[in-house]
């Protein structure tokens, strides 16, 4: 029987420098630990490989189903004091080492199914919602309302994730708030190389009556998407190859009166820009990370995937799936798969336990813990599985 203890130190992060494509591609390589000779004479094409492999693997397209789902659920940490390097808009692989972020905070982003709601019918084309105040919410959101406490409407479809609209339960008491055009929060499909302009709004009506003074407020949103890097990046969660997405531009607040239906007066009163790096992977289905700068290209902070739960109750695989047997489990279980390190998290997005060098079959201890839902996560793979202790 061969069991995977616990460690206190950290797992390493495998850096997935195509050694698969290796493993496959070239038999004869001699392997020590992480190291790879290869008889030169033999392969003196392999750099040549190596580049046109990478290339190959790096630009990848972004499509509906890696995009947020209706029930997806993920956990992000944000790091107020990131010092990263961005990396430059050119046209060859990237290495992004996001591993030294550090979780000065955490926030949450819980994707509803909207037949849950009384009012879905109010928003006919959105098909996931999230509910709770702005401060607490991550993930992409927009130009929402400042200071919101309520609902944002979402829809995921073959061209990408959109804002329909919001629904506040304070400040405008219960009032649908419908966007004109619809935002873009990420197009698809999208890879390298490609931009897309959106230009989107939303209003609210104030004492709309028609015969007395009625004011309109409005937020207008001008941004551009373009996917101008690409390659590998690391971080906590671990390492995958993304596409760099930077959003650019700006939102105008303006307000305008009404006497009968007639407009007596119009002003603009706020206008602010934003500057955001997207890094999105395959199948992630959040933002591997999210970095929001200044006009003068300063960090601001970094938000970085966590913990994610989908609603398929697995996460999607980057590789291979690990199977976890028993499950539900009372005192221990066992891991089948693409093996390496693991971390334990419980339903708070706590880190419990850490084991390293599991290997094909090990078996993990988890009598200790208390009944209730965990998760495992695969830090070589970014792979999530929950299970149950019972």
């Amino acid at each position: 029987m061969k069991w995977c203890f616990p460690r206190s130190t950290s797992p390493l992060i495998n850096r997935n420098i195509l050694i698969a494509i290796l493993n496959c591609s070239i038999r004869k390589c001699i392997t020590f630990g992480n190291v790879i000779s290869l008889p030169m004479k033999k392969y003196a094409s392999l750099p040549l490989f190596l580049f046109v492999a990478n290339i190959v693997l790096a630009q990848i397209t972004i499509n509906e189903f890696d995009l947020i789902q209706p029930g997806d659920t993920f956990l992000i940490s944000v790091d107020n004091n990131a010092i990263v390097d961005l990396g430059l808009p050119v046209n060859e692989p990237q290495v992004w080492d996001f591993s030294s972020l550090v979780e000065d905070s955490l926030k949450f982003a819980c994707y509803g199914l909207n037949n849950n709601l009384v009012f879905s019918d109010d928003f006919p084309d959105s098909n996931t919602y999230t509910y709770g105040p702005s401060v607490l919410y991550a993930g992409p959101f927009g130009a929402s309302p400042a200071n919101m406490f309520g609902y944002i409407m979402f829809r995921t479809d073959v061209n990408g994730f959109h804002i329909n609209g919001y629904r506040s339960d304070f400040g405008y008491g219960m009032t649908n708030v419908y966007n004109q055009q619809e935002e873009v929060l990420m197009p698809a499909p999208f890879s390298y190389g490609n931009e897309l302009v959106n230009h989107a709004s939303w209003q609210v009506w104030h004492n709309f009556v028609s015969s007395n003074p009625d004011s309109l407020y409005r937020r207008n949103i001008y941004k551009t998407f373009h996917a101008d890097a690409y390659g590998t990046m690391t971080t906590p969660y671990g390492s995958f190859e993304v596409i760099r997405v930077h959003e650019t531009g700006y939102y105008v607040d303006s307000v305008k009166g009404y006497m009968g239906g007639i407009e007596v007066f119009s002003m603009e009163f706020m206008r602010e820009q934003f500057n955001n790096y997207f890094f999105w992977a395959k199948e992630l289905r959040q933002p591997l990370a999210v970095a929001y700068l200044n006009e003068d290209e300063e960090i601001i902070k970094i938000d970085f995937l966590k913990t994610a739960m989908y609603w398929n109750n697995t996460v999607l695989k980057t590789k291979k799936s690990i199977q976890i047997f028993p499950n539900p489990a009372d005192s221990y279980i066992r891991i089948w798969g693409e093996m390496g390190s693991f971390i334990v998290y419980d339903s708070f997005g706590r880190m419990l336990k850490q084991y390293t060098d599991c290997s094909e079959g090990a078996l993990i201890d988890v009598s200790e813990l208390e009944q209730g839902v965990y998760f495992i996560h695969n830090t070589e793979t970014g792979e999530v599985q929950r299970f149950v202790k019972q």
